[in-house]
């Protein structure tokens, strides 16, 4: 499943005809393994910004730890706020 602070990640071997699941943190044994559906350069995107590409590309809302504790973030997509910040400038 995904989360936004997912605890594994996809690895493809070089022959890309094998993937392994690789743990990128301590995993305790009752937690749920989870990789994280968006690419490298979405990652870091806004709350937001999040949710309208998993909602738009995986159907779905993420109610994520991470998502849940940036709730009251202004919710505008990350290119929103680059455009506000240089507003302000």
């Amino acid at each position: 499943n995904h989360n936004c602070d997912a605890n594994a990640e996809i690895q493809y071997q070089h022959n890309n005809s094998t993937l392994s699941v690789v743990a990128t943190r301590l995993i305790s044994n009752n937690e749920e393994i989870t990789i994280n559906y968006l690419s490298e350069c979405d990652r870091n995107r806004s709350r937001h910004s999040r949710q309208k590409l998993l909602q738009e590309n995986y159907l779905f809302l993420c109610q994520c730890n991470r998502c849940l504790s940036e709730s009251s973030e202004p919710d505008e997509t990350s290119e929103e706020e680059s455009e506000n910040e240089m507003d302000e400038d």
